[in-house]
């Protein structure tokens, strides 16, 4: 007896959202978003240690192929800041930067009974991170002053991301949206991250391409803004 209860619960509730679904004025069409961005290093000891929180900015685009998926691309530039150092007998001077991405994924939408004006969903997306570290001044207190420039390439890291949001309907045509998304950069050997390096002072040099290895790292945005809705 309990088994069947479940069993006509458990029908309702399915048959309920397939009505519901159907109810909705959801047909194929294509959104586009602009958003405000912030994000917060997660981890990557040089990256979490290195920079704080920062702002950016979105656009995205999404195609919604039914009641219940589409295909979304986001392009975002986020705008690194670095932290203050400080160290003995020595002053450091780091210029601000920025960090440019662009990812493609599925987006899965949950349509809950009576929900007309809103819709939650989730999305993972696969995508190319750029990033060009702000040029760096380092003088050494020594007599003479040893002053280290070190001017920056821009390099690359492939990387995933995962999030969850919301879609809120304002009008016909309008859209308002709200993510969360959790991202991570996957590590890279052998970059040209150093253009050149001059030393100026005693001793003075000047070396160019300075490989190193990129490690991991991952950080957390949230991302509010508005758009609106072709319809196909």
């Amino acid at each position: 007896m309990k088994k069947f209860l479940l069993i006509t619960a458990l029908l309702f509730f399915i048959t309920g959202i397939s009505s519901a679904q159907k109810l909705l004025p959801i047909k194929p069409s294509i959104e586009i978003i602009f958003k405000g961005a912030f994000g917060s290093p997660l981890s990557g000891d040089e990256f979490k240690n290195h920079y704080g929180s920062f702002p950016g900015g979105q656009l995205e685009v999404v195609g919604n192929i039914t009641p219940n998926f589409g295909v979304y691309g986001n392009f975002s530039a986020d705008f690194l800041s670095p932290k203050d150092v400080s160290l003995i007998g020595s002053t450091v001077k780091e210029d601000n930067t920025y960090m440019l991405s662009g990812s493609v994924g599925p987006r899965f939408y949950f349509n809950l009974p009576g929900s007309m004006l809103y819709r939650f969903f989730g999305d993972l997306g696969f995508g190319i991170y750029a990033t060009r570290p702000g040029d760096v001044t380092t003088t050494l207190t020594t007599n003479p002053p040893t002053v280290t420039t070190d001017r920056h390439n821009v390099y690359t890291q492939t990387g995933f991301n995962v999030g969850a949001g919301l879609n809120i309907g304002l009008g016909p045509i309008g859209t308002a949206n709200v993510t969360l998304k959790y991202h991570n950069l996957m590590s890279k050997s052998n970059v040209q991250v150093i253009n050149t390096r001059t030393v100026e002072g005693a001793n003075p040099s000047v070396n160019s391409n300075i490989f190193q290895d990129v490690p991991s790292r991952s950080y957390f945005s949230v991302a509010v803004g508005l758009g609106f809705k072709l319809g196909l």
